[in-house]
């Protein structure tokens, strides 16, 4: 379900910034994201434990 959030979010963020393209479906998306290699680690935890 996440997929399809995903892709109705970046529809409506094209069409309020006036963007003319085409969001590809939530299966292209799923296919693509699991072959991206990426490593994020925020400086800044809020959620750390006391």
């Amino acid at each position: 379900m996440l997929e399809t959030q995903a892709e109705g979010f970046l529809e409506s963020q094209f069409t309020l910034m006036g963007i003319e393209l085409e969001v590809p479906d939530h299966s292209t998306l799923s296919r693509r994201l699991s072959k991206l290699s990426a490593f994020y680690q925020p400086k800044f935890s809020y959620l750390k434990r006391c």
